[in-house]
């Protein structure tokens, strides 16, 4: 990003610290490291991009060895992962849209006043239903 990765670095050091007070996972502290990513070689391959340097981090791969032809195969992957693993609510109120959700469906619920999310009370840490006017935290890290 012709070297203005500390904004970005920083916009999202502060998502994190700030989703993982909400939900009490991801917490910090969290520094910034001198890894070198593959090269984009397009204006759409930032995704793909981000998913292989976490991929490779995580596998212990340097990520300076991803290419755009890896950036493909990244897309074809995800796309196949998201199509095999889709499924259709009954209802709105089935679901939670929090990850790593496993909750029964009858919890209580809270809706995004924003987005129209539905999350259960207990995967945002809320215990009752005054809190009416709830942000979720992908919201309120984006209008706030």
């Amino acid at each position: 990003m012709n070297g203005q990765n500390h904004i970005f670095i920083e916009n999202w050091r502060k998502y994190v610290e700030k989703r993982g007070k909400e939900v009490g996972k991801l917490s910090g502290p969290w520094k910034n490291g001198n890894l070198i990513s593959g090269h984009q070689k397009d204006g759409h391959s930032c995704g793909p991009f981000v998913l292989m340097n976490a991929l490779a981090l995580s596998k212990g791969i340097m990520p300076s060895y991803l290419s755009q032809k890896c950036a493909l195969m990244m897309r074809q992957y995800v796309t196949s992962k998201i199509v095999r693993s889709a499924k259709e609510p009954k209802s709105q109120r089935t679901m939670c849209d929090m990850l790593e959700c496993n909750r029964p469906s009858k919890d209580s619920w809270v809706q995004c006043k924003v987005c129209g999310k539905w999350l259960h009370f207990t995967c945002v840490n809320l215990k009752s239903a005054s809190d009416s006017e709830y942000l979720c935290i992908i919201c309120d890290a984006q209008y706030q």
